[in-house]
């Protein structure tokens, strides 16, 4: 009995640990597929990633996403994680064409970004927040 005990204890905490590493996986790799589905310019993609926004597609389009000609990851790392979220580091370089009027964050040609990605594990990491700096 006591065996039998031990050995439910053991796959417990073994299971425990293994959502919590599959967690701050799935929030890496949705950071990638946010990324790479920006510099490929996917707006199906970049929906689906950023459905929480509430973003009329067609405007997104018009306003950003149609200038985005590529870009260079540098980093995409765990930066915070607690009970709640999971935050993602993305450093990237964001080519944008000629053509992008200028705002006060970014500009036609190179820009480095970083971005910090907000994962709440609660909602099945879904994309909550995209912060320039992160809060703690």
């Amino acid at each position: 009995m006591k065996g039998k005990i031990l050995l439910l204890a053991l796959l417990l905490f073994l299971t425990g640990c293994k959502q919590e590493i599959d967690g701050r996986q799935i929030s890496l790799d949705k950071a990638k597929g946010y990324y790479e589905s920006l510099i490929e310019a996917d707006l199906e993609k970049q929906m689906e990633y950023l459905e929480a926004f509430s973003l009329d597609p067609e405007e997104y389009f018009e306003s950003f996403l149609k200038y985005v000609e590529g870009g260079k990851l540098h980093e995409l790392s765990i930066e915070y994680e607690d009970d709640l979220l999971v935050m993602v580091k993305l450093d990237m370089d964001l080519e944008l064409s000629s053509a992008f009027p200028s705002n006060p964050s970014l500009e036609s040609g190179t820009n480095r970004v970083i971005r910090y990605l907000s994962y709440y594990k609660t909602d099945d990491y879904r994309l909550k927040e995209i912060l320039n700096k992160p809060i703690y």
